[in-house]
């Protein structure tokens, strides 16, 4: 029933798109055929002062404007065909693929929270929707560091806008993302990749790393350089839901010149 739902939203995603382009592809065509039409009975009222070339080299443009439109409605078409069909095999993946991998469509929420060393404390409260091949992440860091005076915050929000899982099987999972870094202090947004990978040894445990590259392409320079390895605990799991435990230890460089490093603990759920 499921995979039956999401087909039938997939073919009409496809009919609304087609019938867009081929509405368009004729309003177009109608809109070049009406110009022409004018710039014709305007070429024949003054004959005098126009010639035959400039009338014939009119209507040539006319012919390329409207083939150029064809051409560009069919390669949209094409190209959400194409599309269209990546999302049907992707669904057929995760129906295949379902029973033996739940975690191949599943909502993810972690919270870990760096209490080593002592004079800093660093959460990163954290949201991951995987389905099937795809999937997106956000995350936030804040960085809170004890002064004389009080508490600094140093906040990022990080939305990996397309993730891709490359490799989804029982005992592993590799994918990489693109997106942008959002820098509270600067008010900047800024390019950022990541690539993962989580390895299941046993049903109960998870291990894992993953490595983040944010430019500051405006300043010709590397933002952020990060890299964690991690590890996960479950301590309870339904077929829909995982409680896990969390350790991790991180490193980051900003800027190439600040380096921050921790020992992160906290909990995480899966909704699968």
């Amino acid at each position: 029933m499921h995979s039956n739902i999401l087909r039938l939203i997939t073919a009409i995603t496809f009919f609304v798109a087609i019938l867009g382009t081929a509405l368009t592809s004729s309003a177009q065509i109608n809109d070049e055929i009406r110009s022409s039409s004018s710039s014709s009975t305007s070429n024949n009222q003054s004959k005098e002062t126009n010639s035959y070339d400039n009338s014939s080299n009119d209507d040539i443009s006319v012919i390329g404007d409207c083939c150029s439109a064809l051409i560009s409605d069919v390669a949209c078409s094409i190209g959400t065909w194409l599309f269209a069909d990546l999302i049907d095999k992707n669904i057929e993946n995760i129906d295949s693929k379902k029973e033996a991998v739940p975690r191949i469509t599943s909502l993810d929420l972690e919270l870990p929270i760096g209490v080593i060393p002592d004079n800093y404390i660093i959460v990163q409260p954290r949201l991951k929707l995987n389905g099937g091949w795809f999937g997106t992440d956000i995350r936030t860091h804040h960085g809170i560091e004890r002064r004389l005076s009080g508490w600094d915050t140093y906040t990022t929000i990080g939305w990996q806008i397309l993730k891709l899982n490359l490799l989804n099987t029982k005992k592993l999972t590799f994918g990489i993302g693109n997106g942008f870094v959002y820098e509270g202090f600067s008010k900047r947004a800024n390019y950022e990749a990541t690539t993962s990978i989580d390895i299941y040894p046993t049903e109960k445990w998870r291990i894992g790393g993953e490595f983040r590259y944010a430019n500051d392409a405006a300043n010709e320079r590397v933002m952020r350089l990060e890299g964690n390895g991690n590890m996960a605990y479950t301590l309870y799991s339904t077929n829909h839901f995982e409680w896990h435990a969390l350790a991790r230890f991180m490193y980051a460089r900003y800027y190439e010149t600040v380096d921050i490093w921790a020992i992160q603990f906290g909990t995480s759920i899966r909704i699968q």
